[in-house]
């Protein structure tokens, strides 16, 4: 998959998903798109973008960024989850979901974190160590933790 750009960015960015989108056919084309309503798919809509795929990310869910990004607390963090990966799916066939920060993240919240938007429809979890915080058998661990709590789920899609 290409991450073409975050189009909300910039016109430069848009411009260039679009070009990117409407030129490569071979691999699946994705955009970048905040956990916000207001800066997301109908965005993408608008432009004329014949999207596959959408990367929606959010700054969660560890709880440094949750108290100083987002000022917000675990339960509304997901369920504001929950809402965008439900509304992505109206706009396109795939959403992937990218937790920002995932390593440093309380890891029985991590687990509970990972089900909402993968029981909203998510397609894709992504949980990525956004800063370099965990060594390698640290996040190989996290992992595990996180696949072995989604259960029966993860075979789902």
């Amino acid at each position: 998959m290409i991450e073409a750009g975050f189009p909300i960015a910039s016109r430069g960015d848009l411009e260039a998903v679009k070009k990117v989108a409407l030129e490569v056919r071979t691999v699946p084309i994705a955009a970048l798109a905040r956990a916000r309503k207001k800066m997301s798919p109908p965005r993408l809509r608008r432009s004329s973008l014949p999207q596959r795929h959408v990367c929606t990310f959010s700054s969660q869910p560890s709880d440094l960024h949750l108290r100083v990004k987002l000022k917000m607390t675990r339960e509304q963090a997901l369920e504001a989850i929950g809402s965008m990966i439900r509304y992505g799916r109206l706009h396109v066939g795939e959403v992937e979901f990218s937790a920002e920060d995932a390593g440093r993240t309380d890891i029985d919240f991590l687990c509970e974190y990972a089900t909402w938007p993968w029981t909203a429809g998510a397609t894709v979890l992504n949980l990525p160590d956004t800063v370099g915080y965990a060594v390698p058998e640290e996040y190989g661990a996290m992992f595990t933790k996180v696949r072995e709590s989604l259960g029966d789920a993860q075979g789902s899609r």
